[in-house]
């Protein structure tokens, strides 16, 4: 009887201890678990983060000073991937191993923070708490130390993220600003070449185009017998778009026989000049075809037998050679004193003995053309002599 009490008792006392260490493992498996499910949500914010950043770099352009900016940002990011948690993979261990991995996994999250375990109350703890405590930034803060590892590496990345930012906005200021500046010169410097191109080819800028077709460069000699004050007008003076000295009603200038003009102040001109609009279209079905190697010989001919002066001739073929030469191959009329009346009439008081009004008007082609030669009729300059020249270019 008192064997088999022994023996009883004996077997209650080893199923007491089997059951107490059965019950000290399976507490040491709860308090690993939990600690686990913690190192695991740790890693996921630290994931989370590094992939914000890592994100937030590749959306920067890497110019100017914000290189090493950037290569800190990276430097950091790196350093903060040391504080993720290795955490063991799950399967059966023995009561001294699971002792062994708590420590382990105790001195990992302690770098983390110090009083993480005691502020989490690890034992007490399930996994929505665990949940609430990693992803919501007031629990976060709260239960962080404001020393803490990994709230210390996410302070300094915000600041970096924003130098970054800060930096990177005021380069793409600086190059928008200089792209910008850089348009708006090329856009000026195109603007003038046109306007240069306009003028060499008879045109005129005008409400930011080139215009053509009117009457370009009109000048008016005056050669009186005698110092003669001359009153000047239009019958459709509003036809006129340019005019010098500026035209209103009419011009009024004291003329000398060489050509000298004074207006009433006093001021000299050689010549009155103006522009206008378009009054008469040539076909070309007579005038002449010119290339630009003839241009020269070609104007100084005709122009001294339809009657201008030396003078003229040179201020003629300063102003129209370029063009005839510029087009390459040229149709060339010549709209003289008649024609020139039917359309915009000078009024001129006294009236000259002798006027002579000359425009040119000309077309580029792109081959030899045949045309029926116009017939040009010689001006005699006698008494009071009035010369007009000007022309039409054609495109």
């Amino acid at each position: 009887m008192k064997k088999i009490s022994i023996s009883c008792l004996a077997f209650i006392l080893l199923l007491t201890s089997v059951t107490a260490c059965s019950d000290k493992r399976k507490g040491l498996q709860e308090k690993f678990d939990k600690l686990v499910l913690v190192a695991e949500q740790i890693n996921v914010a630290i994931d989370s983060e590094l992939d914000s950043v890592t994100a937030y770099i590749k959306t920067k352009p890497n110019v100017g000073s914000n290189k090493a900016t950037i290569t800190k940002l990276q430097d950091l990011i790196d350093d903060y991937e040391t504080l993720k948690i290795d955490i063991p993979k799950n399967q059966e261990y023995s009561k001294e191993e699971l002792e062994k991995l708590i420590k382990e996994l105790i001195e990992l999250i302690n770098q983390i923070d110090e009083s993480l375990l005691e502020k989490l109350d690890i034992d007490k703890n399930d996994i929505e708490k665990i949940k609430e405590i990693i992803y919501n930034k007031d629990v976060f803060d709260s239960l962080f130390t404001d020393d803490c590892t990994i709230k210390v590496k996410h302070a300094k990345i915000t600041e970096q993220r924003k130098a970054v930012s800060d930096a990177v906005e005021k380069e793409e200021a600086r190059l928008a600003k200089k792209a910008k500046d850089k348009a708006a010169k090329a856009a000026a410097e195109a603007l003038k070449k046109k306007k240069a191109t306009c003028k060499k080819n008879g045109g005129w800028w005008e409400n930011g185009k080139c215009e053509y077709g009117g009457y370009a460069k009109p000048v008016l000699y005056l050669y009186p017998e005698k110092p003669t004050k001359v009153k000047v007008t239009f019958t459709k003076p509003e036809a006129l778009t340019v005019t010098y000295p500026k035209f209103v009603d009419a011009w009024e200038v004291t003329a000398y026989p060489n050509g000298d003009l004074y207006d009433k102040s006093g001021k000299y001109y050689y010549a009155l000049y103006w522009e206008e609009e378009l009054n008469k279209e040539v076909d070309f079905s007579t005038g002449f075809y010119v290339e630009d190697k003839d241009a020269i010989k070609f104007l100084e001919e005709k122009l001294s037998l339809i009657g201008l002066n030396e003078r003229e001739r040179n201020e003629f073929i300063m102003y129209w050679l370029p063009i005839l030469e510029a087009n390459g191959k040229n149709l060339v009329y010549f709209e003289l004193t008649q024609e020139r009346e039917l359309g915009n009439r000078l009024i001129i008081t006294p009236a000259p003995t002798s006027l002579l009004r000359v425009a040119i008007h000309v077309k580029k082609v792109n081959s030899k053309t045949a045309i029926k030669e116009e017939k040009l009729t010689r001006f005699e300059r006698k008494g009071f002599v009035a010369v007009e020249w000007g022309g039409v270019l054609y495109r």
